[in-house]
Parts: C-alpha cells; structure tokens; sequence
C-alpha cells in the first residue's frame, strides 16, 4: 500500500487533482480529506470531555489545528485503519478497500512536526511519498480564487467564469475561506506550518518527494501526479 500525503498552498489544485485521480483510478485510488466536517462524525473515537472540545470548537468556526496532537492523529490513523492495517476480521465492506493501492491524504493531515512524530511513535505512520504542488507566484493564486465558487447542491468546486448554465451559476456561493483576507491567512499558515513539515519528512525520515509546477495545465498536472503515483 502506497501513502501519500499531497501538499500544495491555498488555490494550487489539490482539490481538482484529488477529484480527477479519483475518477481515473476509482479501484485503484482513495483519497482522504480529514475536514471539520469528517471529525465531527467520527466523535464515537474520543472521550466525553474530547467530544466537548471538538464540538465548542467547531461552534467558534475554529479549524481543526487547534485540538490537541493526540485528538488528531487518532482520527486520521481511524480513517487510514481499512487500507493500512486490515484484519481477517474485516467486514465484507472493509474487505473491498484492500484492492486499493494508494492512499492520497489531502494535505497530510496533520498540521505540526510534533504532530508528525506522534504519528510515527504512536502509530507507526510514516507516508511513502511526498507530493507538492507548487506555485510560487501569490498574485496569481490570488487571481484565480476570486472567480472560485461552489455549488451548494453537488459541492462542486467551479470557475464562475468557465460556467455557462445560468441555472448552475446563479446557485454559485462564495465560501467565507476564499474571501482575500482568508486566503492571504492561509497562505500565512501554510509557511508556517506545512512547509517545515515537508522538511521533516524529505530530510529527517528520508521520504521521497515529488514536486509539480501548479500553472501548468491541468491535463499536465495530472498525468505527472499519476505517473508518480504509479513508478515512485
């Protein structure tokens, strides 16, 4: 089983990529999105006390980075479970994820070097391969998620620009997260946090990284992601 955990900032593509690998690859690819979202329906893993952590959190509009290491790395060794460490005892369900051949974490997952350590003291996790998108022109990602909208209905990720369903464009919201001063804190925490997590693996635990050039075309970015995904 290949892990891979697939970082890139704000706006570079890794939702669109995590999508098109899916559908490329649908017995062979698994991705997994640990949001707020996801946590909140998995609050069965943690104490009564943890649970009201989780939850004043969640109400506060906090993101997930704020709970405690342990809190986090236990919901993402729930979620990586069924492809990494299967049973004999699987249910006939679990089963089915054992043809599954890499396991993409969108942006790892975890969101510190001691969050990253844990996860390998504790869990015995340590990823097969590091992907980055990257874009080092800020002006640029800040262009493009001006026109950047969902659809409520599908939660689909569309460019307000490139929809021509009037039906489909008057749904389009903008989420709060890809307001300027949103994505600029992003941008912030993603130097702050995720870049020196990226060193910890490529230097101290020699993991093999893979950078991609994020303005290159999508079909490009695609087919460099898949190959690496495959050979490396």
């Amino acid at each position: 089983m290949k892990l891979v955990f697939l970082y890139g900032k704000p706006i570079t593509g890794k939702t669109t990529l995590c999508n098109l690998i899916s559908k490329q690859k649908p017995s062979e690819v698994v991705i997994i999105n640990p949001t707020n979202e996801l946590l909140k329906q998995h609050l069965h893993l943690f104490t009564k006390e943890e649970q009201t952590q989780i939850e004043q959190l969640h109400q506060k509009g906090k993101l997930k980075s704020e709970l405690p290491k342990h809190i986090r790395c236990l919901f993402l060794f729930h979620l990586l479970q069924p492809f990494l460490f299967p049973s004999s005892h699987d249910s006939i369900h679990q089963q089915q994820h054992h043809s599954i051949t890499t396991v993409i974490v969108y942006q790892g997952g975890i969101c510190s070097i001691e969050e990253a350590e844990y996860l390998k003291q504790k869990y015995n996790i340590l990823p097969t391969l590091l992907m980055e998108l990257i874009c080092n022109n800020d002006t640029i990602l800040m262009e493009r998620v001006i026109h950047r909208r969902v659809d409520p209905i599908t939660k689909e990720t569309h460019d307000l620009l490139k929809v021509s369903e009037e039906t489909v464009k008057n749904r389009l919201i903008q989420r709060l997260s890809d307001s300027k001063e949103m994505i600029k804190a992003r941008m912030k925490r993603y130097e702050k946090r995720i870049e020196p997590i990226i060193c910890y693996y490529k230097i101290e635990q020699q993991v093999q990284y893979f950078a991609i050039d994020a303005m290159q075309p999508v079909e490009q970015v695609l087919h460099q992601f898949a190959q690496a995904i495959t050979t490396r």
